[in-house]
């Protein structure tokens, strides 16, 4: 499956949660995450991959600095870890 798919799978469970998502189209800043959302108050930064995928080194970075500054940020392969990752909060 590819990110684009993974990724729009993820944005219609948010919506369906009532989140609100916005896909990273194009940053002037690298390695932003793909996807910035406000989930019941909460923001979250998901970096999707292709299942096997990994951040890069800067993606990485960028998610850190979003939990540094009390958000949550993971990369993420599928809705199901949305799913685990919104169940553990």
């Amino acid at each position: 499956m590819k990110e684009q798919a993974i990724q729009k799978k993820i944005q219609d469970y948010i919506k369906s949660i009532g989140g609100k998502s916005i896909k990273i189209i194009q940053s002037t800043m690298s390695g932003e995450p793909d996807l910035i959302c406000c989930i019941k108050g909460k923001f979250y930064g998901f970096e999707i991959k292709k299942p096997g995928g990994e951040a890069t080194e800067l993606q990485a970075y960028k998610l850190n600095q979003i939990r540094q500054a009390g958000g949550i940020a993971e990369c993420v392969t599928s809705v199901e870890e949305v799913k685990a990752i919104l169940n553990r909060i």
